[in-house]
């Protein structure tokens, strides 16, 4: 085999695996923060679950667009009891924000209604704010089975 083949195979391999890993490593920092958001969620932490939201953040949720007000005002509507997140992949979009979209199994609901468990794919925009990620867009789309 040609040396300048080879060397141009061998730093494609490179640069793939060290790009790979970047974004394994982003993956699973915007992970943790997820995690955290939902455990928010989960015990009714409203200081906790609003100072991990951006100022400006939006959420599509059940076929309606909630804003900054609507989405806090939704913690103590909601209530989960369990989840599961698997399949999670983070894209960045820049130095400061990346997409985390991944596959989201819960029970729960309203509070006061039934408690049923759901599958969604979701996808929540992280932004770095005052240098901590912050949520700022957030959406679930059901998965038909």
């Amino acid at each position: 085999m040609n040396t300048r083949l080879l060397l141009a195979v061998c730093l494609t391999y490179c640069i793939g695996t060290a790009a790979r890993a970047e974004e394994d490593a982003l993956t699973k920092e915007l992970l943790k923060h997820e995690i955290a958001l939902t455990e928010a969620i989960k015990s009714q932490d409203r200081e906790m679950y609003e100072s991990m939201l951006h100022d400006q953040t939006m959420a599509v949720l059940a076929g309606e667009r909630l804003g900054p007000e609507q989405v806090l005002e939704s913690l103590a509507k909601r209530k989960i009891v369990a989840y599961e997140i698997s399949d999670a992949k983070a894209v960045p979009i820049n130095d400061g924000a990346a997409v985390l979209s991944y596959k989201y199994t819960w029970t729960g609901g309203l509070v006061g209604g039934e408690m049923k468990q759901q599958t969604v794919y979701s996808t929540t925009v992280w932004a770095r704010h005052e240098d901590k990620w912050k949520s700022f867009f957030y959406q679930e789309t059901p998965i038909s089975e």
